[in-house]
């Protein structure tokens, strides 16, 4: 305690005290304080926010007592469930993805028994994990979405994601099972969005078979829905693609047109942040392209730094790993190595096994051809 600064210790007694003086009521009191906190803050604009959502939505949980008339415990358990829905996304958007992840299994408990609820529950689950670059976690919670078979939407959106994952750990046949029982779902629900994801699918199958002029085709299309139906994250991820597939090709600058259009598709919104980092990638491999080394480092650096920003790891590793490339052609090999070694610390943390697969070659690659003296 001598440690600690005059103010530091007063607000840990502070704090000790009030948890005490807290723990001194019985349940039924602590339930009635709760629920004049929860009415307090509901009255308050500043406070009636989804910023506030998920302090509200423990102030409803902890008002719920086994004392109550039914119709106020239930109205109460609807209040939960209705703040940890707007609280999840709040913090989705805002990349707190411990806090999502707590009110997602708090509202998976709330929702047993409703399998439409549950889906929803776990296509959200789902998307917190990936996001940050936790691939093989998330893939259980899609399957769970199919098992539940409500919403076309859900199901849909699920075999987009479980295809994808199954191309890149190189699950071929299964990957093409999953995008015909996906086109047949978005034709069957006649969905212009799953439409343009089945057709991103496919094009990224097709680009993995060097079927390159067929991918280019497919991803055009899907590109022209997105615009023309006026969704604005399909039109950057399809942006994003085309990039890519041109790329491909070595039509590097109809390819960073795109990837500039995506880049101001991203800046334009808030959310749009958590693509910067992969689209920021795509001017690395113009650098690369161009052989300017120094540049294609700065992007790769950016790039990774705008991956931490929002916590997306598995970005992260590719931004090192374009950070490693730029090095290996400035002659730098030590720091190369240095970043290699870093993305395959993180690589084991998330468990992807086709990005550590391709960090342990590129540093066995690096060591084989320019070995420490």
């Amino acid at each position: 305690m001598d440690s600690l600064s005059a103010e530091q210790a007063y607000l840990f007694r502070h704090a000790v005290v009030r948890e005490a003086a807290y723990q001194l009521h019985l349940p039924a009191e602590r339930a009635v304080l709760h629920g004049l906190a929860l009415d307090l803050m509901r009255a308050q604009p500043s406070t009636a926010t989804r910023a506030h959502a998920l302090e509200l939505a423990h102030h409803a949980r902890q008002a719920q007592s086994a004392r109550q008339p039914a119709a106020r415990h239930d109205a109460l358990r609807e209040l939960e469930r209705q703040y940890l829905a707007d609280g999840c996304d709040y913090a989705r958007a805002c990349f707190d993805y411990p806090a999502a992840t707590e009110a997602l299994e708090r509202r998976r408990e709330l929702c047993a028994g409703d399998p439409a609820a549950l889906a929803l529950v776990e296509d959200a689950m789902a998307d917190v994990l990936e996001r940050q670059g936790r691939w093989p976690e998330a893939m259980p919670h899609f399957e769970r979405v199919l098992e539940l078979g409500t919403k076309a939407d859900y199901e849909g959106r699920a075999l987009v994601h479980l295809a994808w994952f199954a191309m890149e750990t190189g699950e071929a046949d299964r990957a093409d099972e999953l995008i015909r029982r996906g086109e047949a779902v978005a034709e069957k629900a006649d969905s212009v969005q799953l439409r343009i994801s089945f057709l991103m699918v496919r094009a990224r199958r097709m680009r993995m078979q060097d079927k390159l002029d067929e991918a280019l085709q497919l991803e055009l299309m899907a590109l022209q829905l997105a615009h023309e139906s006026g969704d604005w994250v399909q039109e950057l991820i399809g942006s994003m693609n085309l990039a890519a597939a041109l790329f491909d090709l070595g039509r590097d600058e109809q390819a960073l047109h795109h990837a500039q259009r995506a880049d101001e598709l991203a800046q334009a919104k808030p959310q749009g942040r958590y693509y910067l980092s992969p689209i920021t990638m795509s001017f690395h491999t113009a650098a690369m392209r161009r052989r300017e080394f120094a540049q294609a480092l700065h992007e790769a650096e950016r790039a990774a730094s705008l991956a931490e920003r929002v916590f997306a790891r598995g970005d992260r590793v590719e931004a090192l790993i374009g950070c490693a490339n730029a090095l290996v052609g400035l002659g730098q090999h030590t720091l190369a190595e240095m970043r290699l070694l870093h993305a395959a610390a993180i690589c084991r943390e998330i468990g992807v096994a086709p990005q550590s697969r391709k960090v342990m070659q590129l540093l066995a690659e690096l060591r084989r051809t320019h070995p420490k003296p």
